[in-house]
């Protein structure tokens, strides 16, 4: 899969997980960002108030999307990798 499509699939897996109800009527993801290390490295929030990391500062942007890709697309990942699927 080219990073193109990784970004495109990214997307579309936020949205899905945006518009999906995560209990108590509340979207199963909120986009948004937490501090995190810097450079390629991301905190991601989800509404239940539980968190997940991708990337690390010295990654390169397509390993960030490799990343991102198998934390929401294909749940793999940290601690809550399973849950914006």
């Amino acid at each position: 899969m080219t990073t193109e499509q990784q970004a495109l699939a990214i997307v579309l897996a936020i949205r899905d997980a945006c518009d999906r109800e995560g209990g108590q009527g509340e979207p199963m993801l909120r986009v948004g960002f937490a501090p995190d290390w810097g450079g390629n490295s991301l905190t991601i929030l989800y509404a239940d108030g539980s968190h997940t990391h991708v990337g690390d500062t010295d990654d390169t942007d397509d390993q960030l999307v490799e990343q991102l890709h198998a934390l929401l697309c294909e749940g793999r990942g940290l601690s809550r990798a399973g849950g914006a699927r």
